[in-house]
């Protein structure tokens, strides 16, 4: 009996050891009956109680909604969202997130990031125990494009399950509030809430403006941090009876001293000394003589009259139109300033007081002139000469139809002249 009990204590599973250990002392049938069937069926049944042992809770399989995803900001208020890679891997079913999708942007979660994920937003309530440690971060935009393309089913179920949470939300808040304004208690409770919240603002800001400086604008003043810059002398720091002066009569410890000679320039009464406005216009310095020996005069003229046996006699102008020189009439020919041609004022009906008045401007002969409103050659045919100063005109350009017959004056030049 002895060596049969230990035999089943060594062969049965752990379920019938614990019960023979326990309940030693029970009656003798039911001891039999186990010892015989761990006996008999000893393979079978082990196999069959590993098969049907639960497995523990942290390697369970969770299956995950869309709804479940967590898009998270870190750091707070910063802007930046970001995804969890293992919670991400089991809603779509990738297996290998990073190797299916090597381009997305990634790292390693941090403490305390991990710490907010898990503790604050309850990450442990929809994924296994075992992928809470060493947790990677994805981001956020890169997530939402990937999802939209490759993912559009699971997508549009997470976009609508965040916007149904938004909704949810803002109903919440806008029931707390209709609550608020009948329960006198229940503002009062917020009112402190909100001086808490703001001091611990005020508290945030303050230690990321450390060493920062910052406006003052009662006094005008930029502060800046101690032992930053050179600290002023005593003599400017000790405290006076008044204060800063802001209003203009206002008594004040610092003025300025002004000298009599600032005071003059300025409009007190009268501006007595006004050099600084208006400078006094000097003539410059003459430069020193220069003293020519009588040896330099002479080389001096010799060089002239050198130059002036050397230089050509200038070449006799002809007409264009008779080629005749100016020996023929003894009216001066007029010229050209555009091909430089020459011409005897009677050879193209050009009167002697025309000749003085075409001194005036840059006169041109009639296959170079333009016209003086649109400047163009072109239309030759309705250019007309003004009887006067013998600028040209289109017909067109100052309002007529067709050349006038008798003498035209233009308007722009000669008919005030003649007014």
């Amino acid at each position: 009996m002895t060596d049969s009990a230990e035999a089943s204590n060594l062969e049965a599973p752990p379920s019938v050891v614990e019960d023979s250990q326990l309940g030693f002392a029970n009656d003798d049938e039911a001891t039999q009956s186990s010892v015989l069937s761990s006996s008999n069926g000893e393979s079978s049944r082990r196999s069959r109680n590993y098969n049907q042992r639960p497995l523990p809770v942290e390697v369970q399989h969770v299956e995950i909604h869309p709804s479940q995803i967590i898009e998270y900001e870190w750091p707070l208020k910063s802007g930046k969202k970001y995804f969890v890679q293992e919670q991400l891997s089991k809603v779509l079913g990738v297996t290998s997130f990073k190797r299916k999708f090597p381009d997305l942007t990634r790292r390693s979660m941090d403490g305390a990031e991990r710490s907010y994920v898990v503790e604050d937003l309850k990450l442990s309530e929809s994924m296994p125990a075992h992928l809470l440690n060493g947790m990677t971060v994805l981001d956020g935009p890169e997530v939402h494009s990937l999802m939209a393309s490759q993912y559009p089913e699971i997508y549009a179920e997470y976009t609508r399950c965040v916007a149904e949470k938004i909704k949810n939300e803002m109903f919440e808040k806008q029931r707390a509030l209709d609550e608020l304004a009948t329960d006198k208690t229940k503002l009062a409770q917020l009112r402190k809430d909100a001086m808490l919240n703001c001091a611990e603002f005020n508290k945030e800001l303050n230690a990321r403006r450390q060493g920062k400086a910052f406006y003052d604008h009662h006094t005008q003043l930029i502060m800046y941090p101690g032992n930053r810059f050179q600290k002023l002398k005593p003599e400017y720091t000790r405290p006076a009876p008044y204060p800063c002066a802001l209003v203009p009569g206002q008594n004040s410890n610092f003025y300025r001293v002004m000298k009599p000679e600032e005071l003059r320039r300025l409009p007190v009464k009268t501006v007595v000394e006004n050099d600084d406005l208006f400078p006094i216009l000097r003539r410059e310095k003459s430069p020193p003589s220069v003293i020519v020996t009588e040896q330099e005069a002479r080389s001096k003229e010799n060089e002239a009259k050198n130059k002036a046996a050397m230089t050509p006699s200038p070449v006799k102008a002809v007409c264009a139109v008779c080629k005749c020189g100016n020996s023929r009439t003894s009216i001066a020919m007029v010229q050209c300033t555009k091909c430089k041609d020459h011409a005897h004022p009677d050879c193209i009906d050009m009167t002697i007081a025309m000749t003085h008045e075409i001194k005036r401007y840059d006169w041109s002969c009639i296959e170079c002139k333009v016209c003086t409103v649109c400047e163009k050659p072109d239309n030759e045919e309705k250019m007309m000469c003004c009887d006067k100063c013998d600028r040209g005109y289109h017909t067109f350009c100052v309002g007529l139809k067709a050349a006038p017959n008798g003498r035209w004056f233009c308007e722009k030049f000669c008919s005030k002249q003649r007014r």
